[in-house]
């Protein structure tokens, strides 16, 4: 479906600062953060146990959670968003953290780095979305509907929406550096037909890769959006990346480079469900370019795509690329069961 992006279900609630990041039971203070180039300048103190004398990991808000369902880090490390999809009654919500000290301060035995709450939390506007595990078929759990920009100032995130209700969306937020907070950039996104499980933002926030491996039935396919800040919108870019024959495509996806001025994006996407060359659920990756000389969306670097090796590996569960496209990491989460076993 070409055209713009339009508005789709309901905006995600802010419901305060989280208190996951407490150092030995104490929360952390709110952050202010200023403008200072490119980084964010926080203001806060160390916890009161300090220096830990062994890292404290970061928890969900509720029991149950699934808190970490899917994280993701800016390019630095001093930004972290991670999801929670069935917190506040299956709503989901998304924390972002930003990282400070430095654990080289610490001493030995020590670590003198801790984690604060960066803006509010996120949370899904109705039960069944889901916030940040954006599937509910194969489940929450199998997603990875997160991610934020290079710099940690803009964070997208899937939801479902009721189940039946066609409402599921992704949403994009930038930090505001003077109130604190995460606000919408632009429209949610709707996903008409399917459900996002994968997502992937560009170095600088304005490019967003979306999978959705049940739309068109089992097919699968992956849309491209470019945000335009002069119209306060997101749009999309070429043609949708259609898998064919239930391979699921999009089940992964990650933008691995841009070229000059942004109007080349190279994206990875995996189908885990090809049955292609190595038989059933061998699974591809497919490395793909929208814009530049080469027109709509066209393969390179992998011909028509990399394979499993055999039978059931479901190659291309997951994906990451490296900053320029020229590296990429691919699992298969079944490559060690046997074909016979297939479930």
């Amino acid at each position: 479906a070409g055209g713009l992006a339009g508005a789709a279900g309901a905006g995600l609630l802010g419901t305060g600062a989280g208190a996951q990041v407490a150092e030995g039971g104490a929360e952390a203070e709110a952050v202010a953060v200023a403008e200072a180039g490119s980084e964010l300048t926080p203001a806060s103190s160390p916890p009161a146990s300090f220096p830990p004398s062994e890292p404290v990991p970061l928890t969900g808000l509720q029991r149950k959670d699934m808190f970490g369902t899917a994280v993701a880090l800016s390019a630095d490390g001093s930004v972290l968003a991670a999801s929670a999809p069935y917190a506040a009654g299956d709503r989901g919500q998304v924390s972002a953290f930003l990282r400070q000290g430095n654990e080289t301060d610490g001493g030995e035995g020590g670590s003198a780095a801790w984690w604060v709450p960066l803006g509010q939390v996120l949370e899904g506007s109705v039960a069944g979305d889901f916030l940040g595990g954006g599937a509910r078929y194969p489940g929450p759990a199998d997603s990875a509907a997160l991610d934020l920009s290079s710099d940690g100032t803009v964070l997208a995130a899937a939801a479902a929406g009721e189940e039946g209700s066609g409402a599921a969306r992704v949403h994009v937020f930038a930090l505001d550096r003077s109130s604190r907070l995460w606000v919408p950039r632009g429209d949610p996104i709707p996903v008409e037909d399917g459900v996002a499980a994968s997502l992937s933002l560009g170095p600088d926030g304005t490019v967003l890769a979306v999978g959705c491996p049940l739309c068109s039935g089992t097919d699968g396919l992956v849309r491209l959006y470019a945000w335009d800040g002069d119209g306060g919108h997101w749009g999309q870019v070429g043609n949708d990346v259609g898998g064919g024959l239930s391979v699921q495509a999009g089940q992964s996806v990650a933008i691995g480079g841009l070229g000059a001025g942004g109007d080349v994006v190279r994206v990875a996407l995996g189908a885990p469900y090809a049955s292609a060359r190595v038989g059933l659920w061998g699974g591809r990756v497919r490395l793909l370019e929208w814009g530049g000389s080469g027109g709509p969306s066209r393969d390179v670097g992998l011909g028509v795509g990399a394979y499993g090796g055999r039978s059931g590996d479901r190659f291309g569960t997951s994906v990451a690329a490296s900053a320029d496209g020229t590296v990429l990491a691919v699992g298969a989460d079944m490559w060690d069961r046997a074909s016979a076993n297939l479930p």
